[in-house]
């Protein structure tokens, strides 16, 4: 019986996105769905959008807008100043969107 040889080609199978990698895509793409907004605007969105996909802490937050271009820095000001207006802290240092 003779059994078929595979070859490399064939033997490769295709990446599958992970899932952070799908939500860094879904960020950047709504980044630049935010045109020509204020960049105040647009980080506020973004810090939004981190929010309800799942990075609800502080280095979390902030490392993915760094990734995505903003200074670290200007993030965290912004996260704080909508404290209680647009977010809010949780137990174990998390946020969670309000609006």
């Amino acid at each position: 019986m003779n059994t078929p040889i595979q070859t490399a080609a064939e033997a490769v199978v295709p990446a599958v996105p992970d899932e952070t990698a799908l939500i860094f895509q879904r960020l950047r793409g709504l980044r630049d769905a935010c045109g020509d907004a204020s960049s105040t605007d647009t980080i506020l969105v973004l810090i939004s959008a981190a929010l309800d996909e799942g990075f609800d802490t502080r280095p979390r937050i902030l490392g993915a807008l760094f990734k995505l271009g903003y200074d670290r820095a200007r993030v965290a000001k912004l996260l704080d100043a909508q404290m209680r207006v647009r977010w809010r802290s949780r137990p174990g240092r998390r946020y969670e969107a309000i609006i």
